[in-house]
Order: C-alpha cells, then sequence, then structure tokens
C-alpha cells in the first residue's frame, strides 16, 4: 500500500479542480477486488484526452542507499520480529510501502496499519506487493484512489515516452495498489528505482507535479526492464 504523496502545489491543486469542475471523476466500485470497468458518468467526462489526475511514482525503499546504525526494530502485525534496520530506512519504508533490507530480503507493509511510535505492520514476501496481494511491476503497475484493483488504464502522456532503461512506454498501466485514505484525483505509478522515476518526471518536462489523462481501456500492459542505463543516467544528470 503506498501512503506517500508530496505536497501539492496550489497551482497544481487550481488547475485540476478547473478541469474536474469540467470533467467529473468516474465512480469506483463498492468492493476494491472488482476487475470492471469504470467509465465517466458524463459525455463530457469521456473526452479525448480522459479523466485528468495528478503524476505521482513511488518505488521500493533500499536499505543500502542508507547511513546509520540498524537501531529500528520492525515487526509484522501480530508483534513478531522480523529485522533491525536504520530508522531512515523504516521512515521510508511506511511511506514506499515496500523495501530491501541490507541481507537481500524484501518487506512489505502487510495487512495492519503501524501504530504511531512503532513499526508493526509489516511482513517479508519475495518482492514489492499492491495492498490486495499483487505484485508490483516497475512502469505497469499504479495506485489509485478512484480506479478499483484490476482496472487497465490508458494514460495519454505516458504513450511512447522515453523511460530510464531505455524502452518507450506503450501507454497501458494497471491499478495494482491502493491508497489508505482517499486523495482526490492522484495517480501513482511504481517504478522499482527511485532515480528512474526522477528521469521520468524530467522527461515528462515538469517543473512541477504533472498532470495526466487517464481513460478505462481494453489494454494488456508490457514487461518493462527494472535497469538504469548509464547513458540515459548521463542524459537525466547533465539536463536536469
Amino acid at each position: 500500500m503506498y501512503l506517500g504523496f508530496p505536497f501539492i502545489h496550489l497551482g497544481v491543486w487550481i488547475f485540476l479542480l478547473g478541469r474536474l469542475a469540467a470533467s467529473p471523476l468516474p465512480t469506483a466500485s463498492p468492493t476494491a477486488s472488482s476487475t470492471e470497468s469504470v467509465h465517466p458518468t458524463t459525455d463530457s467526462a469521456r473526452s479525448l484526452l480522459g479523466t485528468p489526475m495528478i503524476l505521482y511514482s513511488y518505488h521500493v525503499a533500499y536499505e543500502s542507499s542508507t547511513r546509520g546504525p540498524q537501531s529500528v526494530a520492525l515487526y509484522d502485525c501480530e508483534g513478531t520480529l522480523l529485522a533491525h534496520s536504520t530508522a531512515d530506512f523504516a521512515r521510508n519504508l511506511v511511506k514506499q510501502g515496500s523495501g530491501r533490507l541490507f541481507d537481500g530480503r524484501y518487506i512489505n507493509q502487510s495487512y495492519c496499519t503501524c501504530d504511531s511510535d512503532q513499526y508493526n505492520c509489516f511482513s517479508l514476501v519475495d518482492g514489492p506487493l499492491g495492498s490486495g496481494g499483487q505484485t508490483l511491476n516497475s512502469y505497469t503497475s499504479a495506485s489509485s484512489d478512484l480506479y478499483p484493483i484490476g482496472t487497465t488504464l490508458w494514460i495519454t502522456e505516458l504513450a511512447d515516452q522515453l523511460l530510464a532503461n531505455g524502452q518507450h512506454h506503450s501507454g497501458c498501466v494497471r491499478v495494482d495498489d491502493s491508497y489508505d485514505e482517499p486523495h482526490s484525483g492522484i495517480l501513482s505509478l511504481f517504478i522499482g528505482r527511485e532515480i528512474s522515476g526522477q528521469f521520468l518526471m524530467k522527461e515528462l518536462q515538469s517543473d512541477s507535479t504533472p498532470i495526466v489523462h487517464a481513460q478505462v481501456a481494453d489494454c494488456q500492459p508490457r514487461e518493462y526492464t527494472d535497469r538504469y542505463l548509464r547513458p540515459i543516467a548521463l542524459r537525466y544528470l547533465l539536463f536536469k
């Protein structure tokens, strides 16, 4: 479950609310497990572009990218000790929902919620998982507060977009995750590495938070590699 959503600039909210006023948001089905298509309720909402949404990315938290003593205890929902980690990793793990420990094990947000003063809501897994237990795949899996898990979406701005792995995006994503609480009009794309998410935002030529347009579509998301190519990395570092 992805819980981290950055502060949204006031100008972005004004732009989004203006678009939403002319294009009402779709209504999701009552059950999160439903895979039925969710369609906008008015003709104006069924535009060529689709429903405007604020785009973020989220990623796997890596303990290897942090420093400091492994002084924080990580527990499962029953109170069983799973591991000790650095404080920075524990905080980022709560925000991102999935992480990789120093020893290579993956740890994920579980079915419960962490207490405010403890890290006691995790489970050891084979890889990053969404809130319903779905495997999260880079550039394919998304977290949404408007569409139920299993919905496939066409994202206009992602179609043929260059990615940090050298591939181009097909434009098709699948909702494999959800927010703990609804936050109107947000779509977060899961990207395994943080630097790859930063590259995508730069490629979208956004100095703030990008707005994308989503449509429910009968599309098949493609598979992408999670590598980060050095020539692409240099392009980001030199021209960001």
